[in-house]
């Protein structure tokens, strides 16, 4: 990850490694500090300047922050890998949008050390893992010694760099419902670890809702809810797949960036929409 900063060092902090979040909380009272579980996004920032705290607080080392939880509700706590996310096959079955979306995310030695709830909280509009989690519906633990509140991941990232969290805040764990049995992830990229334009479409075969997720056009990642999404008798997959895409096309909005134009982006992402439903249906 380079934004063309010539800076290759880090610059002076100090570190801290808490074993509860009782003390992660009180490190964050001193100001001008980050919190860090992989590292990947906020070390490279530093070393790019765009980011100079003078206090990382590494959470990897507070127990109720790691593990896993696949019965009932989802569960992903702050400090689990991505390689684990990725190593667990019963993930697949139970969220394959999921599954697919991090075995995606940038390469294996990447995955070895960065979290599922970092890549959320780099808040970069190209990455996977908000793109993916929106289209799950999925909410974040949002922890602070006040207290703790639920924030949709669909709403946690704000905009480029802007997470709808506090400086005294903590997203302690991602979870969501494993209603959605049925889904993808799919993405197309150019020479770089970022999407050009992503879809994530998460499907419930008992309720028949599917939830597709565009990410990359924009800042943030755009959701569209579809009620009876499945096919009925009467119904081919390819006329359900042209409304449903031709639907969220209508709908969707794109900024020019580095990575392409607009309508570029726009054009790739329906032709996403349709290879993501053909996958599903």
């Amino acid at each position: 990850m380079s934004f063309g900063s010539p800076y290759v060092t880090l610059p002076r902090f100090s570190y801290l490694r808490p074993r509860s979040l009782d003390e992660a909380f009180e490190a964050l009272e001193g100001g001008n500090a980050k919190v860090m579980a992989g590292g990947i996004g906020l070390l490279n920032f530093m070393k790019e300047r765009l980011l100079a705290p003078s206090v990382v607080i590494d959470i990897k080392g507070i127990p109720e922050l790691s593990g896993i939880r696949l019965s009932g509700d989802v569960r992903i706590g702050a400090a689990v890998r991505l390689v684990e996310l990725e190593e667990n096959r019963s993930l697949e079955l139970i969220a394959p949008t999921l599954y697919r979306a991090v075995r995606q995310i940038a390469d294996p030695i990447i995955r070895s050390s960065a979290t599922l709830v970092g890549d959320v909280c780099e808040a970069i509009p190209w990455t996977d893992g908000p793109t993916a989690l929106a289209a799950l519906d999925a909410s974040a633990s949002v922890v602070s010694k006040n207290g703790e509140r639920k924030v949709k991941v669909a709403d946690l990232v704000q905009g480029l760099g802007q997470l709808a969290i506090d400086e005294n805040e903590i997203v302690k764990e991602i979870t969501f419902s494993s209603g959605y049995k049925k889904g993808t992830y799919v993405k197309f990229s150019n020479a770089s670890e970022y999407a050009l334009a992503s879809v994530a479409v998460a499907y419930s075969p008992e309720s028949g809702i599917a939830r597709v997720s565009v990410g990359s056009l924009a800042e943030k990642p755009q959701v569209f809810t579809l009620e009876d999404a499945g096919t009925s008798p009467d119904e081919e997959v390819s006329a359900m797949i042209r409304k449903v895409s031709s639907y969220i096309e209508s709908g969707l909005s794109a900024v020019d960036d580095i990575l392409g134009s607009a309508e570029f982006k726009k054009q790739v992402a329906k032709a996403l929409i349709i290879k993501a439903f053909k996958e599903v249906f």
